[in-house]
């Protein structure tokens, strides 16, 4: 095939609109000046929500030159977000604590194996020394993640021969707790367990019968009556955005609070809708809608209930409503208007 000859059009005159060059060559000069100025500090006002939490309040922002992402505000406190640590840190992988980037942090591991005489034996000691080095912290929080029944709610607490075995609550923290006695009182404690262990009456009787023991005895928790105990015991249940079981120590005794959390088409009132509608079958975003403290969610499907009763009737969509719990308080709302917390007392 012969090949084209391809040029451009050939043009001998015109018109176009006249720039002065003088004014350009300023411009571009004074372009070259901002861009060698450091990036200024952008007010905190820039972001209003929490980087963790997602949620508003009293904010401070990063400290790192030029990062608008802002925290919770905690008087004393030196922050750094978590994406300033990872630029800073790309190359020399750190842990990352945002709010003691400089140090004045310690992060202990104690294993627990309860269910010999022999195992508890050695974590007794363990346990005891750490309770040692931890008293020089002003501030302690502690950590419980195990396992838990499904059926009774016991606690694992160890291993027998490589099986795990489990035991009741009251009996297993008692055990636990016992070496750590220099640290727990005036510490927080929190517990990620499992529903079981907040389902199950014996057993989550036994957790604030431990709860009452150690907040009542405290010194600490007595002398700050007026506020609010400054130690407390939280038990997660994990599900998506668990619910908190908070039990702490107040001037008329032991106060148990449920916090569960809500939105209007996912978890209206703190129930969880089924992703699949069970009349029709199919996977369809509820279509919600709310009146005097009760929503009403229904399947958007055209087709569900359709032909679907006896003698082949047609039925109204799958409609499931909620209504907000019995003594349920809704606590000041987030970023959003769909979500938010409840607080129950229990």
């Amino acid at each position: 095939m012969a090949q084209k000859k391809q040029t451009a059009r050939k043009v001998t005159g015109g018109h176009s609109p006249r720039v002065n060059l003088a004014v350009l060559q300023k411009k571009k000069a004074k372009a070259k000046a901002a861009s060698n100025k450091p990036s200024p500090k952008i007010p905190a006002n820039k972001n209003s929500f929490c980087v963790m939490c997602r949620d508003g309040g009293e904010m401070w922002i990063c400290d790192e030159e030029g990062c608008n992402r802002v925290q919770v505000k905690e008087a004393g406190v030196k922050f750094m977000c978590v994406t300033c640590h990872l630029q800073k840190t790309k190359k020399d992988p750190k842990p990352y604590f945002a709010y003691f980037p400089e140090g004045g942090y310690d992060f202990s591991q104690l294993p627990f194996n309860l269910a010999t005489p022999e195992s508890m034996e050695g974590y007794d000691k363990k346990a005891s020394h750490l309770a040692n080095t931890l008293c020089a912290y002003s501030r302690v929080v502690i950590f419980l993640t195990t396992h838990t029944d499904e059926d009774r709610g016991d606690l694992f607490t160890g291993y027998i021969n490589k099986e795990p075995v489990a035991a009741k609550a009251f009996e297993f923290l008692q055990l636990l707790l016992k070496p750590l006695t220099k640290i727990v009182d005036g510490a927080d404690m929190i517990f990620y367990v499992c529903g079981s262990l907040v389902t199950n009456p014996q057993n989550f009787n036994g957790v604030k019968e431990i709860a009452q023991h150690w907040l009542a005895q405290s010194p600490t928790s007595k002398a700050s009556w007026t506020t609010q105990s400054s130690k407390a015991f939280l038990l997660p249940v994990q599900q998506r955005h668990s619910a908190i079981i908070l039990v702490l120590w107040q001037k008329e005794g032991l106060v148990v609070e449920k916090f569960l959390w809500t939105n209007k088409y996912t978890k209206p009132w703190g129930n969880q809708l089924p992703v699949q509608c069970p009349q029709c079958g199919t996977i369809q975003k509820w279509v919600a809608g709310s009146a005097h403290k009760t929503t009403s969610c229904e399947c958007k499907y055209s087709e569900c209930g359709k032909n679907m009763g006896d003698g082949g009737i047609s039925l109204p969509p799958k409609t499931h409503s909620f209504s907000i719990p019995k003594n349920a308080t809704q606590l000041p709302q987030g970023k959003t208007e769909l979500s938010s917390w409840l607080q129950i007392t229990l």
